[in-house]
C-alpha cells in the first residue's frame, strides 16, 4: 500500500480518541476517573487503618 496513509478514522470521517471529544465529555470522564481513584485510595486507607488497629491490640 504505497502512498496511502493509515489513520484511525470512524465511519463518519471524524478522528477517534480524545481529540474528537467535546470539553463537557472530557470533564465528565475526568470526574469519573477522579472519583474512582479517590474511592480506591479510601479503600486502601481503610485497610491500612484496620491493619494498624489490629496490630496495636
Amino acid at each position: 500500500m504505497k502512498g496511502i496513509e493509515m489513520q484511525a478514522i470512524e465511519g463518519n470521517g471524524r478522528s477517534t480518541g480524545i481529540a474528537g471529544m467535546r470539553p463537557g465529555q472530557l470533564l465528565a470522564i475526568a470526574a469519573v476517573v477522579a472519583a474512582v481513584l479517590f474511592g480506591v485510595a479510601g479503600v486502601i486507607g481503610a485497610i491500612g487503618y484496620l491493619v494498624s488497629v489490629s496490630r496495636y491490640r
